[in-house]
Order: C-alpha cells, then sequence, then structure tokens
C-alpha cells in the first residue's frame, strides 16, 4: 500500500489568508486604529520593528530546508577536491 500525503476523507490544509472575513477584519480594525487611536498607533510603531524581527526568523525560515539533510560543509569540500 503506497502512503500518501492526505489520507482518505482528510481536508487539505488551506491558508487562512484566503478567507475574505479575515481581510475585512483586518481592515476593519486598521480603520479603527487610523481614524481614533492614530497617536497611541505610532507610539508602539518602534516596538513593532523591534518585534517584527524575532517574528521574521520564527515564521519565514521554514522554507528553507534547514536541518534537513542538506550538504554539510565536509561534503561541498570532498566534491572540490577531486
Amino acid at each position: 500500500m503506497e502512503h500518501t500525503k492526505h489520507q482518505h476523507g482528510a481536508k487539505p490544509k488551506s491558508s487562512i489568508w484566503k478567507n475574505p472575513i479575515v481581510w475585512i477584519c483586518i481592515a476593519a480594525v486598521g480603520y479603527w486604529l487610523y481614524t481614533y487611536h492614530l497617536e497611541h498607533a505610532l507610539g508602539f510603531l518602534p516596538y513593532a520593528i523591534l518585534l517584527l524581527c524575532p517574528l521574521m526568523h520564527i515564521f519565514m525560515h521554514g522554507g528553507h530546508g534547514h536541518g534537513h539533510g542538506g550538504h554539510s560543509h565536509e561534503d561541498s569540500e570532498n566534491k572540490e577536491g577531486k
């Protein structure tokens, strides 16, 4: 029996960002912050930039294949020496 990614009856994962309700909520919160709390939101901006650095490392390094059997430094030296 061949192993497949999706089992029978299991739905494939869909991205939350494809849901239009998510975008409507983000737009509503953005408008609310812009109209009523612009001064508070701008005061939070330096902290948001600092918080963005670790969040990018956590969420954006998933697609690079780190630690998934990539070539090591020794393998590249052996190939260059031949």
